[in-house]
């Protein structure tokens, strides 16, 4: 699977006037994921080798086979033109858009698809291949496709990452707009974060990625809107016309059984609380994935307290009576926690967890 290609590409339209030329490019970085392009013209690409080069003529026939062979700018066209996408990365760029939907016209010069099914008729391209970059992992969800890009990640490896667990990561990300890598525009600068797995405090296209990642290894990340039958605007995480790339390199990894006991509650109560928002919402598969999110982190939150009883009770002889204290206040937090989270809607295996961890409380008395 093809994403970025390096291209000379010529285009023009024929028609009973003759032909006229709208795209005439050196040496540019296409994004066929992009959805700017014909369908055509994205798997004729994929049929080049580098160095090679091809004639490709699309009728309209043919494009408007499917309304999911829209482009970018002819779907953003068709939707409501107060309805505009917001990111947590940035805003849209409202003025730009406007100016789009004003002049009605493909975003690289690239005719639009009414054009083509009225006057057109056919368009021809000729492409020469130079370089591409091969998309090694895709993972599609909603509107939004994430793809990790060959730069530096191998085919085959195992991610080390879990629900949960905190990364120490230098970033950086940018904008690629209508579809060309020359147009980049940095919206995080270069900087240093850590970023928790599963806290939903991304946006999802980078929170689909984390679990993909390893220590050690950079990766670039794109996010895309995906241009599909079913697509809902309201999944979007980016505006029509712009991919968005992040840099990560992972410094660092805290696996979730390393965080304090106090931050393993703290996170499933934020979890269950999501869960609830969810459900009011009538989001009801999302709020049970939240769900069991929760209750996994109790799992280990037990697990790690239960390790921790053990440890204590090897020391009887040495351990102070501070020691035995700190322990029951933790213990008694927990169980505090426990009862918060669940109210009187515990379930029998929630209600067991609040059971044994009562009853080591209790063997410490």
């Amino acid at each position: 699977q093809l994403d970025d290609v390096k291209v000379d590409v010529k285009g023009w339209k024929m028609n009973e006037g003759g032909s006229a030329v709208f795209v005439d490019k050196q040496e540019v970085w296409l994004s066929l994921g992009s959805g700017l392009f014909p369908r055509g013209f994205v798997q004729a690409m994929k049929e080049l080798s580098v160095g090679s080069s091809a004639r490709v003529a699309i009728t309209a026939s043919w494009i408007f086979s499917d309304r999911q062979l829209m482009t970018a700018a002819e779907e953003f066209l068709l939707e409501d033109d107060n309805a505009l996408d917001s990111s947590p990365f940035f805003n849209p760029n409202v003025t730009y858009w406007a100016a789009m939907r004003s002049e009605n016209q493909h975003l690289l010069g690239f005719p639009d698809l009414a054009e083509i099914g009225g006057t057109c008729g056919t368009v021809v391209y000729e492409v020469k291949l130079h370089d591409f970059h091969r998309v090694v992992h895709c993972v599609p969800d909603g509107g939004v496709q994430v793809k990790f890009l060959n730069y530096g990640i191998q085919e085959e490896y195992m991610s080390e990452v879990q629900d949960g667990d905190a990364l120490d990561v230098e970033m950086q990300a940018w904008i690629v707009k209508d579809g060309f890598r020359e147009s980049d525009e940095n919206i995080i600068e270069r900087r240093n974060d850590t970023l928790a797995v599963g806290e939903d405090e991304l946006c999802r296209g980078l929170e689909m990625s984390l679990p993909k990642l390893s220590k050690g290894r950079k990766a670039i990340v794109r996010m895309e809107p995906m241009y599909c039958s079913g697509g809902q605007r309201s999944d979007l995480v980016l505006p029509h016309h712009v991919c968005v790339e992040v840099a990560i390199n992972v410094t660092g990894l805290h696996h979730i059984h390393q965080l304090p006991l106090d931050d393993l509650w703290k996170r499933a109560l934020t979890r269950k609380e999501r869960g609830n928002v969810l459900q009011s919402n009538k989001s009801y598969t999302e709020a049970i994935s939240m769900y069991e999110k929760s209750l996994k982190l109790i799992e280990k939150a037990e697990k790690q307290l239960k390790d921790t009883i053990a440890r204590t009770s090897n020391k009887t002889e040495t351990s102070s009576l501070q020691d035995k204290l700190d322990l029951r206040s933790h213990l008694e937090k927990s169980c505090d926690a426990i009862h918060e989270m669940f109210g009187n809607r515990v379930s029998a295996a929630e209600k067991k967890y609040s059971e044994d961890i009562s009853m080591i409380m209790r063997e410490l008395d």
